[in-house]
């Protein structure tokens, strides 16, 4: 995470654009349905959105994950079936 505001050590929006684009690509290309977001104060929280059948694939995929820029990774399981709803 190199582009950050140095008053307050925020991402800038093209970074975590990019970052939150990335992860989208990585899941789509492992064949993990939902979405990714990227949460936080300093932006250094993935968020993938998808079902529980999928977390082991999530947690195999986490190291890469980090390495798009994430200091965290966290699965949010209930989002899509409150969308669902």
């Amino acid at each position: 995470m190199s582009a950050e505001n140095g008053a307050t050590g925020e991402r800038d929006t093209a970074e975590v654009r990019a970052s939150s684009d990335a992860l989208q690509a990585l899941l789509t290309e492992a064949g993990i349905p939902g979405r990714a977001a990227v949460a936080g104060f300093r932006q250094e929280v993935a968020v993938v959105a998808t079902g529980a059948v999928h977390l082991a694939a999530v947690e195999a995929l986490s190291e890469r994950i980090r390495a798009l820029g994430f200091r965290y990774v966290t699965v949010d399981l209930d989002s899509l079936a409150r969308a669902d709803a």
